[in-house]
């Protein structure tokens, strides 16, 4: 304070109970208006955090079950206030896949089990609670991208094909599969157009054959606009794939990278021309679309 360091006395640091981590979370909120600072020091990390409107959830997946705590904090101006504990199967994908609405948390999450990877998507009451959940959703694939609104979700999960799911949690005790779309490649990012459309940001794949086994050759980056308007038969209204196998753009793996604004989005690339190993680089640098759910992507 003051351009003076500050130390943090021990009595002042909190820890998680369950936590073996020798590794600190540090909270810093400023008052813009009058300067204050307010720090808040927990012993233990977070592998991803989700904040709301009056929240902060941080969480954490440990242990030899990989099960994940998420710790809930409320938050008023400066002040941070522990308020619970809640814990579920399965470590969640990033931030895109935690979420908070009328009071319920959700998250979805890919829990390995001895027999191959399932999915899963819980809604956890104000006390940290399981109140509704979906268990066992697309064995043996795993959660590439996940976007909740409203009472919606969607999750993109992928081995062979890339299913897109419609998930009703309009009923936080009952959530639902409502609706499937199963097409080739796989979106990493999910960005919601409208309530109607979300544009999905992956690459493109084919399966081929060698020997009797099939196995996924990833080709260029895609971009797709799915309409969910029928939440019951999601599909894919338009789609682009851009580039050769060894495509890639960083928007696939850091949302940051993802510039989307008035119907313009820009990312950064890398393509390639060629098949697998011959591909050469034929372009680097960003790529510039315009998104229109009717006239699609150009």
């Amino acid at each position: 304070e003051g351009g003076e360091e500050t130390v943090i006395g021990y009595d002042e640091i909190c820890y998680f109970p369950d936590g073996e981590i020798s590794d600190y979370i540090m909270f810093a909120a400023l008052d813009l208006e009058g300067g204050k600072l307010e720090v808040d020091t927990y012993l233990g990390w977070a592998q991803n955090i989700y904040m709301s409107h009056d929240y902060l959830y941080i969480a954490l997946t440990e242990g030899d079950n990989c099960d994940t705590s998420i710790y809930r904090f409320a938050v008023d101006g400066i002040k941070m206030e522990y308020k619970g504990k809640g814990t579920v199967s399965g470590y969640p994908l990033n931030q895109f896949a935690m979420d908070e609405h009328k009071g319920h948390f959700r998250i979805a999450t890919t829990e390995q089990r001895e027999d191959g990877p399932v999915n899963n998507v819980y809604v956890l009451d104000e006390k940290m609670n399981v109140a509704g959940e979906i268990r066992g959703l697309a064995p043996g694939e795993t959660i590439y991208a996940a976007r909740f609104m409203g009472d919606m979700g969607y999750l993109v999960t992928f081995e062979m094909m890339d299913p897109l799911f419609a998930i009703d949690l309009s009923n936080p005790k009952k959530p639902k599969v409502l609706g499937e779309l199963k097409i080739p490649g796989f979106s990493n990012y999910l960005h919601p157009l409208d309530d109607k459309h979300l544009l999905g940001i992956g690459q493109d794949t084919e399966i081929s054959e060698l020997e009797g086994r099939e196995f996924v050759i990833t080709k260029g980056i895609k971009l797709a606009i799915f309409d969910v308007s029928d939440i019951n038969s999601p599909k894919e209204e338009h789609a682009v794939v851009l580039g050769d196998s060894g495509s890639w753009s960083e928007a696939m793996y850091d949302h940051k990278a993802v510039f989307f604004h008035k119907g313009v989005l820009a990312v950064p690339a890398g393509l390639t021309k060629g098949e697998n190993w011959e591909a050469n680089l034929v372009f680097q640098g960003a790529l510039f679309f315009d998104i229109d759910v009717e006239k699609g992507i150009q």
